[in-house]
């Protein structure tokens, strides 16, 4: 198994050939979409971890929010 940190551009690549002889379009859809849902899951954990810090007096969550307004624009309209 590949660590997180260790992912290069040869690893990504190599994935990507995998998923195109193995997978039809839908199954790919489906990877990405969950890929994505990963990705906001990781992103609200943050904005709430900056939340509660901004509440200790510690940091802006300005920032954060913004963040997550421009995110859940692009999910909901991936098409502007």
């Amino acid at each position: 198994m590949v660590k997180l940190d260790h992912i290069s551009e040869g690893h990504l690549e190599k994935e990507k050939r995998k998923l195109m002889k193995k997978t039809d379009g839908f199954q790919i859809i489906e990877y990405i979409r969950s890929s994505i849902e990963i990705i906001m899951n990781l992103k609200v954990e943050d904005l709430e971890r900056e939340v509660r810090a901004r509440n200790n007096g510690e940091v802006s969550v300005d920032r954060g929010m913004d963040s997550l307004n421009s995110t859940n624009s692009l999910v909901s309209n991936p098409n502007p």
